[in-house]
């Protein structure tokens, strides 16, 4: 249900623009200008499924050029969303500053959902 919600949404904004949807990827074909929506309207299948609320809807436009991309994800359950743009993140669109003492990619813990 969520997913023909924002694919209604997105349609009624941009039309001529191509959608790619996690639940349905039969008929995408990625367009010449790769500008295109990715949506996923539950993100964290696994935990939703067991109850536990660190699952959400993620929208995403992307573009040859970074400075159209953004995207969001919408967390209902804690009442987050997260979102950015080409020169932020936000947090419930508050801005997120980030430490300049940022670990190095080695340093740092990669999560999947399986």
């Amino acid at each position: 249900m969520s997913e023909k919600e924002i694919m209604r949404i997105i349609n009624q904004a941009n039309s001529n623009c191509l959608i790619l949807s996690e639940e349905d990827t039969s008929n995408f074909i990625f367009p010449k200008d790769n500008k295109f929506w990715a949506v996923d309207p539950l993100c964290g299948t696994v935990p939703f499924s067991c109850g536990l609320d660190s699952w959400g809807l993620s929208v995403a436009y992307l573009a040859k050029s970074k400075s159209s991309s953004v995207g969001a994800i919408y967390c209902p359950n804690i009442g987050e969303t997260i979102s950015c743009d080409e020169n932020s993140v936000y947090i419930n669109k508050e801005k997120l500053l980030v430490n300049p003492e940022f670990p190095k990619l080695r340093d740092l813990t990669l999560c999947l959902e399986i």
